[in-house]
């Protein structure tokens, strides 16, 4: 695994990030007391949140099936079948997965606090 999963695990962090941008961000910065003229820029983001959600589901999709697929065989001592390397990437894909799920749900979670 020459980090395409970690490529493909960051790529669904940005566009989860663009998710909140249209619809949290503003939110967030308001109640925090952030209010200027720019922060109506971000609303302009929100038609685009549809396509970010597709980015991040099959951004993650691809991480999970680079991680969770099986392990080709090789030679014993061979670095590319770590185990502990194979449990930092597994435990890094489920932090990312439930980060970037709060990010995903923030809007409509945020639409009931508020």
């Amino acid at each position: 695994m020459t980090d395409r999963s970690s490529w493909s695990l960051a790529a669904s962090v940005m566009a989860s990030i663009g998710v909140a941008a249209g619809c949290a961000l503003p939110l967030t910065l308001m109640l925090a007391g952030v209010g200027t003229s720019w922060l109506s820029t971000l609303h302009q983001l929100q038609p685009l949140i549809p396509y970010f959600v597709i980015a991040t589901a099959g951004a993650l999709a691809y991480a999970g099936w680079l991680i969770f697929r099986k392990a080709k065989t090789s030679q014993p001592g061979d670095p590319s079948v770590d185990a502990s390397a194979q449990r930092r990437r597994k435990f890094l894909f489920w932090v990312v997965l439930v980060v970037n799920a709060g990010m995903l749900f923030a809007p409509l979670l945020l639409i009931y606090l508020v």
